[in-house]
């Protein structure tokens, strides 16, 4: 069928629209969230978690305690995006230091 000047209808237009909302809700339950946590690294046997956690973690922290600089060269934090809702301001009034200083 060529629907060459066809004119869609509200209706038609109403439930393009509302689609999106309805694959939505089959879709979020079926794959219980949109996000996902994997490994980057390929785990051989159960002692190669003492690398990546405790005490393996502690390392790596350390570090990152005495030059908080290197949280980017250890961590995803390089990668990560922070989004604020709302009217809520992003620091108490008078503020000026730690990890909201940008309020300065």
């Amino acid at each position: 069928m060529n629907n060459e000047g066809h004119q869609p209808t509200i209706e038609e237009l109403k439930a393009k629209a509302y689609q999106p909302m309805q694959d939505a809700m089959e879709l979020h339950p079926f794959y219980r969230g949109k996000i996902e946590t994997t490994l980057k690294w390929l785990r051989a046997d159960f002692n190669d978690f003492a690398i990546w956690y405790t005490p393996g973690v502690s390392k790596p922290c350390l570090e990152i305690r005495d030059n908080p600089e290197l949280v980017y060269d250890h961590t995803n934090k390089w990668n990560t995006v922070g989004r604020r809702f709302g009217r809520q301001p992003a620091c108490s009034p008078g503020e000026t230091s730690g990890p909201r200083r940008a309020c300065q």
